[in-house]
């Protein structure tokens, strides 16, 4: 019988092999020491979205500070923050990353959520 942790190691090359990537059993197995199979995934099809080359590289940085869990935060919060806004006539200044209120303050998107929305509370009261 192969150990459970055996057994998510071949399941992970698979699934990096059905995005076209060959990773090491022995990478696969650090990687699996540090993070859950989850955030692995999310990485692995991150990098194939992002249409990333050397994935060792990428993987490495990737998974330390889940860029994966990042991109989807932004894209939550952003849109979050475009519907409160309108529904509270506030006009921050928006960029891909991050959002600008009066003050200077920056709120950046890629925050968790729950952060994002404590910091958002924050700047409503200094307005």
């Amino acid at each position: 019988l192969l150990s459970d942790r055996k057994k998510e190691i071949a399941y992970l090359s698979r699934y990096s092999e059905d995005f076209g990537f060959s990773i090491s059993e022995r990478d696969l197995g650090i990687w699996l020491s540090k993070y859950d199979s989850d955030r692995i995934k999310r990485n692995i099809a991150l990098a194939k979205r992002r249409k990333w080359t050397n994935l060792a590289k990428f993987l490495q940085s990737a998974l330390k500070y889940d860029y994966a869990k990042e991109e989807q935060n932004t894209a939550i919060n952003k849109e979050f923050l475009k519907i409160f806004c309108k529904e509270n006539g506030m006009t921050p200044r928006i960029t891909e990353k991050y959002a600008t209120f009066p003050g200077g303050i920056d709120l950046y998107f890629k925050l968790p959520q729950e952060q994002f929305n404590e910091m958002l509370l924050n700047e409503l009261t200094k307005l």
